[in-house]
Formats: C-alpha cells, sequence, structure tokens
C-alpha cells in the first residue's frame, strides 16, 4: 500500500515542484465561479487593497455614466492626499511623500468624458490644500511638482468648462495671486490670452474691490503688503488691457504710496513722457529712508540717471557713479565713474578725486567737487566705513600694466598691514600672485620673494590638498632664477624649504616631484 501523508492525502512525488498558476489556469478557474461569488470575491480585495478599490470604482462610474461619483471619490482622495506631511531626508532616503497619479488619471477622464466644471471645482480645493501643503513640507519639490501636475489638468479644463470668459480669466488670475510655489504656473498661458477689453475690464473692476478689503490693509505687516502689491500689479494689467490707460496710471501711482513699491510707478511716469511727475515720486520715496529697500532705492536712482541722459544731462549719471564709487570702492565702480565723468568737463578733477580717496580714505571736500549731489544720496552715505583701499589701487596698477605703481603700492599695503598688526587673510593672497605675475619681466627679484612667500603660506596652512600650489610656486621660482641668471641659488632654496617642511610627507612627495621634472 502506498505511503500516505498527514489526513490521507497522497505525499509530492519526490524530485518535482508545484508549478505556478498560469494566466490561462487563473481565468479557467474564475470562469467557473457564479457573478455574485466574483463580485464578492473582488469586493474582499478592494477592501485590502485601495488601488483596486479605485480601479474599480472608476471602471463602474465610468461605465455607467455616473461622474459624480467619480468627482465625488477624487474629492476624498484630493483631502487624503493633501493631508499627508510631505517630507524627505536627502541623505538616508527616508520619508513620506503622497501620491498624485492617481488623483492625475482621475481628473484625465473627468476631463476627457465632458467634465470641466467638475475638474475646474475639483482643482480649486486642490489648489487650496495643495498650497498649505507645499508651504509645509520639507523634501526636494516633489510635491509641488505632482500638484502643479495635477493642477496642469485643471488648466485645460478652463476653456472647456462653461464658466464665461470673465470667469476664466479671473479663475486664473486668482489661482496665480495665490500661488508662491510654481504648482499653478499652468494658469500662466490663460492670463495672456486674447481677451475682449469688456472682459478684462469687468476682471480690474472685480479686482479692484480687494485692495480695500480689510485683509489687505497694508499696516498689518509686510505679508500683506506684499499680496496687496500683487494684486495692484494686475489691477494696473487689467486695467491697461481693458484701455483705461489713466485710470492705470493712478491705481499704480495710488498703490506705490500703499505699500511702497515705486519703481514700477516711476518707470511707467517716465514711459508716459510725465518727467516731473516721476522725479517727484521718486524723491518722495527716497524721503522714507531706510523705510525704502536699498534694491528699491537702486532702482530708482537708475531709472533718474536715464531721465537725465534723455534730457542730455551728464552731471547726474556721474554724481551716481561716484556714490557708488566712494559707498563701495571697487576697479569696476572706478572705471565706471571715469567712463561717466568723461562725458563732463571734470574728468580730471574726478580722478585725481578718486585716487586720493582710495589712498586715504577721505572724500573729496564739498566746496572743490564739481558734481552735483547723486539722486536718492544721504549725507554721509556710507562714511563710518570709509578707509583706504589700497588693495584697488593695486588691482588698477596690475590692470593698466603699471608694474612700479603696483610694485609701489603693494609695499605700501604690506607696511600697513604689519603696522596694524594684521596678517592677510587666505583670500587675499590671491592679491600677492597677480603682483607677482605682473612684475616678472621687470622686478625679477621682487616676483621670486613674493612667490617663495607664498609657497610658505600654503605649506603653513597643513592642508595636503594644497601642497600641489606651493609645488606651483616654488617651480615659478626656479624658472625665474634661471632666467635672471640666477639658476645656481635653486639648490639652496629647494633644500632650505625641504628643510623647514620635512615632516610633511605629502609635501615632501611634491617637491620630489618637483625636483624630478
Amino acid at each position: 500500500m502506498a505511503e500516505r501523508g498527514p489526513k490521507g492525502r497522497k505525499p509530492m512525488r519526490r524530485g518535482r515542484t508545484a508549478g505556478r498558476m498560469t494566466d490561462r489556469q487563473l481565468h479557467a478557474s474564475l470562469a467557473g465561479k457564479s457573478p455574485d461569488k466574483l463580485a464578492s470575491l473582488l469586493v474582499t480585495i478592494a477592501k485590502d487593497d485601495p488601488m483596486v478599490r479605485a480601479l474599480l470604482v472608476d471602471a463602474c462610474a465610468i461605465e455607467t455614466g455616473r461622474f459624480g461619483i467619480l468627482a465625488a471619490e477624487a474629492r476624498a482622495e484630493i483631502r487624503d492626499l493633501t493631508s499627508i506631511r510631505a517630507w524627505r531626508n536627502s541623505w538616508t532616503g527616508e520619508g513620506e511623500q503622497p501620491d498624485y497619479r492617481g488623483l492625475e488619471a482621475r481628473l484625465e477622464t473627468l476631463l476627457k468624458h465632458g467634465e470641466a466644471d467638475a475638474v475646474i471645482e475639483l482643482g480649486r480645493e486642490l489648489a487650496s490644500r495643495g498650497l498649505v501643503q507645499v508651504e509645509q513640507s520639507h523634501d526636494e519639490g516633489e510635491t509641488a511638482d505632482a500638484l502643479a501636475c495635477c493642477l496642469a489638468v485643471v488648466a485645460r479644463a478652463v476653456r472647456k468648462s462653461t464658466l464665461s470668459d470673465e470667469d476664466q480669466l479671473f479663475l486664473a488670475i486668482d489661482l496665480w495671486l495665490e500661488d508662491d510655489y510654481g504648482i499653478c504656473d499652468a494658469f500662466g498661458p490663460l492670463t495672456e490670452g486674447r481677451w475682449r477689453p469688456s472682459v478684462w475690464s469687468s476682471v480690474a473692476d472685480r479686482l479692484s474691490v480687494r485692495l480695500d478689503a480689510p485683509e489687505f490693509d497694508p499696516k498689518r505687516d509686510p505679508d500683506v503688503r506684499y499680496r496687496r502689491g500683487r494684486v495692484g500689479e494686475w489691477v494696473v494689467t487689467a486695467l491697461d488691457r481693458a484701455g483705461r490707460h489713466e485710470e492705470a496710471t493712478a491705481v499704480s501711482v495710488g498703490e506705490a504710496r500703499v505699500v511702497g513699491r515705486f519703481v514700477p510707478a516711476v518707470a511707467r511716469l517716465i514711459g508716459l513722457g510725465a518727467d516731473e511727475q516721476a522725479a517727484a515720486l521718486a524723491e518722495e520715496a527716497f524721503q522714507l529712508g531706510d523705510e525704502l529697500g536699498a534694491g528699491d532705492r537702486w532702482e530708482l536712482q537708475d531709472l533718474l540717471v536715464a531721465l537725465a541722459g534723455m534730457r542730455g544731462d551728464t552731471l547726474v549719471p556721474a554724481a551716481l557713479a561716484a556714490a557708488r564709487f566712494f559707498a563701495s570702492p571697487s576697479v569696476a565702480e572706478y572705471r565706471f565713474l571715469l567712463q561717466a565723468a568723461s562725458r563732463t568737463p571734470h574728468l580730471e578733477v574726478v580722478r585725481t578725486a578718486a585716487v586720493a580717496f582710495l589712498e586715504s580714505g577721505r572724500r573729496p571736500d564739498s566746496a572743490s567737487w564739481p558734481l552735483p549731489a547723486a539722486p536718492g544720496a544721504t549725507a554721509g552715505d556710507h562714511s563710518a566705513r570709509d578707509r583706504p583701499r589700497l588693495d584697488v589701487l593695486v588691482r588698477l596698477a596690475v590692470e593698466d600694466g603699471r608694474p612700479d605703481d603696483a610694485l609701489k603700492w603693494f609695499d605700501r599695503r604690506e607696511a600697513t598691514l604689519k603696522a596694524a598688526g594684521r596678517e592677510r587673510h587666505p583670500f587675499e593672497y590671491g592679491e600677492q600672485a597677480l603682483v607677482a605675475k605682473a612684475v616678472e619681466a621687470t622686478h625679477p627679484e621682487r616676483a621670486i620673494e613674493i612667490h617663495r612667500t607664498l609657497a610658505e603660506v600654503v605649506a603653513n596652512q597643513r592642508e595636503p590638498k594644497s601642497y600641489p600650489k606651493a609645488g606651483e610656486h616654488l617651480d615659478k621660482v626656479r624658472s625665474l632664477l634661471h632666467g635672471s641668471g640666477r639658476g645656481d641659488e635653486w639648490p639652496s632654496v629647494i633644500g632650505e624649504f625641504r628643510e623647514t617642511h620635512k615632516r610633511k610627507r605629502r609635501l615632501v612627495e611634491v617637491l620630489d616631484r618637483l625636483e624630478n621634472a
């Protein structure tokens, strides 16, 4: 009698394994079940797998034309997904992020079957909740990107909806205004569409009402002023596109005074040829002092300089260039100043005063200064930080090919640092290398001295990755010694350097390669 296993079942034959069920076998097994049993099986599976449930619900809704069910499922999904706190640790790969692909597919399905209005309603809620989620997220932008894909479907639904042209345009602008994270960028093209002037006019009136709303009181906080400023810009844009240009100008100027954004209004007035009004408004802005941001002050100054240039006034541009040079002296600002001054009769006076300022840190006496006050300049602007800038004089001499002057200012700067008991910062050593290169042909002995100093500086930093740079400086020393007929000094130079730093194995390796090259 054959051996039997537990409960009388025949054991599996040795040497054979049970094969996996094929799709054909699975189909045959399911085909043998009654419709009720199949339905029960699918419902059981759907309870355990949300993705399967979503697929079944969507398929049933589409087949029966009950798109309200599909929209309700999408709304529930929006609330579930936006409640997830999105985060990602880029170092460990850990995190939690919402998967918006299913929602995007549902929105596409609704739009495909003519449910554009439902898509828009869902989009409003998605944008509102999604913006809060993105604001609180801590990932690399994945959540924002996923939301943007979903809202791109909503943007496509706008033109297919039953909304009026005015409501379509207003919706696009409204979502654009609320978005600080780029998730509603797909609505941008809608705001650039060829809408009738009457549509723009209606939208302008609707947006204007917001400027009188209590929540847009600019006295509340800077964030409110920022948000109100964005609304004001759209009011101006809408009025312009409606052909209501005078009203647009009035709103632009009025809102400049309310939210403190004067640049667009001044630029607009200049563009309209209202030069005196533009200058007066800019001056009004300058009177705010520190309340006017440095960037806005800079832009307003540039606008007034451009206005002066259109009038043929060369003194105002030179005056602004001088103010900026004295406030933040550099080679670039010096050259810009001389370029502006060259268009006036006062180039040499300005040049002399600028060089004297770099040498001493003292601004020119107002009695002998030929340029007017710069627009928007304040008394003693940055004067507390005025100091000699010999480093600028050094770089100017190097760039202009004046090696004697480069050495003169370089030596004076070295003496000043020594007298103050201060060593150079690491970022300042680039200046020494520039001087060494500039004087190689005319003063090789000084170039050798500077390169030896720089090699010591690099070696003393004890950073092995920088040691090849010390080798480069020493290689320069060798080349200059041989070039000036002092090649016999090289063994002594490299030997002394090797002895000083013989404990730095990685540096010694660099020296070995240098000598064997």
